[in-house]
């Protein structure tokens, strides 16, 4: 798998509006899209992904790895086949959870041929070329800009992020959030936090974000629609 992740630039708008609507109920204009990632105030990155045949097969190769069992050397003949028929009787909750341990394994081996470009991007180290990798789709981006909070101080404001689904379990989601908080300070270093809404009852986005440093604040009733929800504020310091 091979990974680029670049400021965000008009020519980006048509894949980013794709996604949203793949994995979003709230959706938005080109036109809303043009006015904020034009707008010198906004912190916008995509992420693309190229998938290569070598290194999808290196990854394969991996959890096939893991999934087999680890030789030992048994004292005598009859501990092994001890050990053997205990497996053949395992309970159903044993064999779930040993199910469950190689389900794992194999994610994480996956995650770990996560591009080595997770790192955070700057004003200076940005990619800002018009011409994606080749034979790359869009994986995920992130839009954040300013706004001033109740007190008049300076604030980033996360207005949309998203990950597609066969992307998602690969540190997109975190490594996004890094380069906007990064951007943000460096661009505007009086910034005081960054903030978000997310839906109540969203838990894995509610685990990704507390992970990630953001802590949950006031509840805004009926803040999302379709279907109508109630919205968590969640804030980290910058």
């Amino acid at each position: 798998m091979t990974a680029q992740i670049n400021i965000a630039i008009p020519t980006d708008i048509a894949d980013i509006d794709a996604l949203n609507r793949q994995t979003l109920a709230e959706n938005y204009s080109t036109d809303w899209y043009q006015a904020l990632i034009g707008s010198p105030q906004s912190c916008c990155f995509v992420v693309r992904v190229s998938e290569k045949k070598v290194e999808a097969e290196a990854a394969a190769e991996t959890i096939k790895k893991i999934e087999q069992p680890v030789a030992t050397t048994t004292t005598t003949d009859t501990t092994a086949t001890q050990e053997k028929e205990e497996a053949a009787v395992a309970t159903p909750t044993e064999a779930t959870e040993a199910t469950e341990t190689t389900q794992e394994k194999a994610e994480a081996a996956v995650a770990t041929t996560a591009p080595s470009m997770l790192t955070r991007v700057t004003q200076d180290n940005a990619n800002m070329s018009d011409k994606p990798i080749d034979d790359a789709e869009m994986a995920g981006y992130i839009l954040t800009t300013l706004q001033n909070d109740s007190k008049g101080g300076v604030v980033g404001n996360i207005v949309s992020v998203a990950v597609a689904a066969k992307y998602r379990r690969h540190g997109f989601a975190t490594t996004l959030l890094q380069c906007a908080e990064g951007m943000l300070k460096e661009k505007f270093p009086e910034i005081k936090y960054i903030m978000l809404h997310v839906r109540k009852q969203n838990k894995s986005a509610l685990k990704l974000y507390a992970k990630n440093g953001y802590n949950r604040g006031t509840i805004v009733r009926a803040y999302y629609s379709n279907p109508v929800e109630d919205a968590f504020i969640m804030k980290k310091p910058l």
